[in-house]
């Protein structure tokens, strides 16, 4: 793991803590997300949380894509 992804994933933890969320919060977001989409037994853990972040992260509130973070960071 390169040292950006390392900060990237730090900066992600931060956002969520800083903003009262935690692992419990996350994951009850995923699965309310889950269970409003089109989602079968057969999907991918991956492509959910890939989808959750980019159409609704926390009621609409997320933290900056990976991309966006290194160009400003």
């Amino acid at each position: 793991m390169e040292i950006r992804d390392i900060a990237y994933e730090k900066y992600r933890f931060n956002w969520m803590l800083s903003r009262g969320f935690n692992i419990e919060t996350l994951l009850e977001s995923i699965d309310n997300f889950i269970t409003e989409g089109n989602y079968n037994d057969n999907f991918s853990l991956n492509n959910v949380f890939s989808d959750w972040e980019y159409e609704c992260g926390f009621n609409g509130e997320c933290y900056v894509s990976y991309e966006e973070f290194l160009h400003n960071e």
